[in-house]
């Protein structure tokens, strides 16, 4: 039994080794025919891998290309979405600037028919106040007066005060014109002289188309106002003047005239006036007994 264990224990070691040997045997044979197989194939590999380069070389090449067309896509397409949104506020503005247009339009329309509208209102308004003003003026008119009708004694060479109306000197004095009225009266004309003759006045008056001399013009007496006109007769007293002074004979002194005015209205009105000397009452007096001679318009 010990042998038999014996024997077949050599047995095994010896195949083993004999698996070994042929292992290491059949190794070199296999690189061997390894080797002559990659010989074999040698000359076709070489193009396969010449393609493989070329294709690595148009990836590197078509790596950069693609990412510049989609940079380029990228922008397009940027550019397309700012066309879109630029033409989308273009019309937006246009129809913003449409309205406006018309808005404008309807501003300036309004503002005209507002303007029209304040114009026609004005008018009304100075019509109103025109009328309302004539109307106060027409009831509250000027109304121009003539009073103290003043002769001075004629002086001589000296000095010394004459007589009234003594004979060859000149007749001289003074009357003041009151507005007596409510509003204002624009002096436009005035005359006034000095007459002296033996019967009662004529029916024409001797101021009669005389160049006016204007002893007072272009002066508005406001309600109330007066001012101090001076005269003086055109000729020097004859030898009547005692006559004349103690009213004998039918002798008779006049001062008369007249004054044209007008009102705010530009209505002319004017006063006559004509002052009669009393000898009594050594003054004169109006005429009131001759409208002719003395009245106010």
């Amino acid at each position: 039994m010990r042998w038999l264990l014996i024997l077949l224990a050599t047995t095994v070691i010896w195949n083993t080794d004999v698996s070994s040997q042929e292992s290491s045997d059949h190794k070199p044979i296999a690189q061997k025919e390894q080797t002559s197989e990659q010989k074999k194939t040698a000359p076709k590999n070489p193009p396969a891998s010449a393609k493989q380069r070329e294709s690595a070389v148009v990836q590197d090449t078509r790596q950069p290309a693609d990412a510049h067309t989609d940079e380029k896509l990228k922008i397009d397409r940027q550019i397309a979405e700012y066309t879109r949104q630029l033409s989308i506020y273009t019309q937006d503005l246009s129809i913003f600037t449409k309205s406006l247009s018309q808005f404008t339009l309807l501003l300036v329309i309004a503002t005209v028919v507002v303007a029209l509208i304040g114009i026609w209102q004005g008018w009304q308004l100075k019509r109103s106040v025109d009328l309302g003003r004539a109307e106060f003026i027409a009831t509250h008119r000027p109304r121009v007066h003539i009073r103290n009708v003043v002769v001075h004694p004629p002086k001589d060479a000296s000095g010394q005060p004459q007589i009234l109306f003594s004979p060859n000197y000149f007749i001289s004095g003074q009357l003041t014109v009151a507005n007596i009225g409510d509003t204002p009266a624009k002096i436009t004309e005035s005359h006034c002289i000095v007459h002296w003759q033996q019967i009662g006045l004529p029916m024409e008056r001797p101021y009669e188309g005389q160049t006016p001399a204007n002893p007072i013009h272009d002066i508005t007496l406001q309600p109330g106002e007066s001012s101090t006109v001076t005269f003086q007769s055109k000729d020097a007293m004859s030898g009547v003047g005692n006559r004349i002074f103690q009213c004998v004979d039918n002798w008779g002194i006049y001062v008369m005239g007249w004054i044209a005015y007008e009102d705010d209205l530009r209505v002319k009105r004017r006063t006559a006036f004509c002052r009669q000397w009393r000898f009594p009452e050594r003054r004169f007096f109006p005429l009131h007994d001759d409208p002719d001679y003395e009245h106010e318009e």
